[in-house]
């Protein structure tokens, strides 16, 4: 029997690499993995400190076909970081001066709608590539995907 799911609330992830979670915790990927489908992140969190959390909404419907149309044609990263900024809905606990989370059209993606620009992405990348690569990641699959939550 096919049981219908819901991913129209949103969820939040934190990247693996931030220095407010504790990588020496036990059990560190199983926890941050748990962590992200429950969304709560104290288990790996440095005490005192915040992580910086990403929000998102799931990719749903002509929009998560379109990216996957397009997967084949523009390869793992590009496809990743497509999914970051059509999911990302807000980023909380940075500090310093960050691009507002605003969605748009781009021209060069306009068949896979609003998206955040551009800007969000270059920030990011200017502290380090991989967190829209790893986070992108984890919004397509879970957009493609949904399984129960830990």
């Amino acid at each position: 029997m096919i049981v219908r799911t819901t991913l129209s609330q949103g969820f939040e992830l934190v990247w693996d690499g931030d220095p407010a979670l504790d990588r020496e915790a036990s059990d560190f990927e199983n926890a941050l993995r748990v962590a992200r489908d429950t969304g709560d992140y104290s288990t790996v969190t440095k005490p005192g400190a915040q992580a910086t959390v990403f929000a998102f909404k799931a990719i749903r419907g002509m929009r998560l076909r379109a990216l996957l149309d397009r997967s084949g044609q523009v390869g793992a990263a590009t496809a990743a970081a497509l999914a970051f900024r059509m999911a990302l809905s807000g980023i909380k606990n940075t500090s310093g001066d960050w691009p507002a989370v605003k969605l748009s059209t781009d021209g060069a993606w306009s068949d896979l709608g609003p998206m955040c620009s551009d800007d969000v992405i270059a920030a990011l990348d200017d502290v380090n590539p991989i967190i829209v690569q790893e986070l992108g990641a984890v919004v397509l699959t879970r957009s493609m995907s949904p399984r129960p939550l830990s």
